[in-house]
């Protein structure tokens, strides 16, 4: 997968930065950590996200072969292939 489409391209993007500063502000509430807004080198927009302090493992359907990957969102529920991230899924299976 690449950085673009971890860093970008599954992630929304807002036309102000008043508009994202607002919202960070509220996913900082709703989950705890520090959301800030902050300008993407590859589109030119604004995103918001927390501060990497410490590296973060990778989760389970990152270290899946491909084939593991295919059968665990065809058997799965519909709102799993959301969770496990659309992005990857099909960026896994080019």
């Amino acid at each position: 997968m690449t950085a673009r489409v971890i860093q970008c391209e599954c992630k929304a993007r807002f036309v102000t930065y008043r508009i994202a500063a607002r919202v960070a502000r509220r996913q900082s509430h709703r989950y705890g950590e520090p959301y800030e807004p902050y300008r993407c080198r590859y589109c030119n927009g604004l995103h918001i996200g927390t501060k990497a302090d410490k590296p973060k493992p990778r989760p389970e359907y990152e270290r899946m072969s491909r084939g593991e990957l295919m059968k665990a969102v065809l058997s799965a529920p519909v709102g799993f292939v959301f969770l496990v991230g659309l992005c990857y899924a099909v960026e896994m299976l080019r």
